[in-house]
């Protein structure tokens, strides 16, 4: 019952990217796919994201792309960055992350690397039906930042940046 429930919110996951990017497209792998394509072609690793991962909840939010868990863990939002607090938009970005986590069961998986230099666990945050590093982009309060190595669904990333610009509702310019 659970893997269902589980496949369940993973197709919800990917329906609900797919809405509006049939129009863009970007490089892939020496060659060019839209981003229907790329969502598709991920589908199982979104599954297995699910699936095999960290449990938990937030307490609260720091910023658009930063969280502190229940046991006080400090997590950063692999492949994205939002606006810091002395920014426009910082309040907005964090209200959306606050919006899509507090309240909700988080799944965390990692990428590469576990902790960034300032010891906040790298990972990117799933609930029942919610990507929620590829959300905020989505959304247009963060942008798709590559950090090296730590660069799984940074494709995607890309794509939701390009589609958010194109719709006019990225804060990043």
């Amino acid at each position: 019952m659970q893997k269902l429930i589980i496949l369940f919110a993973a197709i919800v996951l990917v329906s609900g990217c797919v809405d509006g990017f049939s129009a863009a497209s970007f490089a892939f792998s020496d060659e060019e796919k839209s981003c229907d394509e790329l969502i598709s072609d991920m589908h199982s690793d979104i599954i297995d994201a699910i699936e095999n991962n960290e449990i938990t909840t937030a307490k609260r939010v720091i910023d658009g792309d930063t969280l502190v868990l229940e046991d006080d863990t400090k997590i950063r939002l692999i492949g994205i960055d939002t606006k810091e607090r002395s920014e426009e938009s910082y309040k907005e970005a964090s209200s959306s992350l606050a919006e899509l986590t507090l309240g909700k069961k988080l799944y965390l998986t990692e990428d590469i690397t576990d902790k960034d230099k300032y010891g906040r666990s790298l990972r990117y945050i799933f609930t029942e039906d919610t990507f929620v590093n590829a959300e905020q982009v989505r959304r247009g309060w963060a942008k798709s930042y590559r950090y090296e190595p730590d660069t799984y669904y940074s494709d995607l990333f890309d794509c939701l940046e390009t589609e958010a610009k194109q719709n006019g509702i990225s804060v990043w310019t």
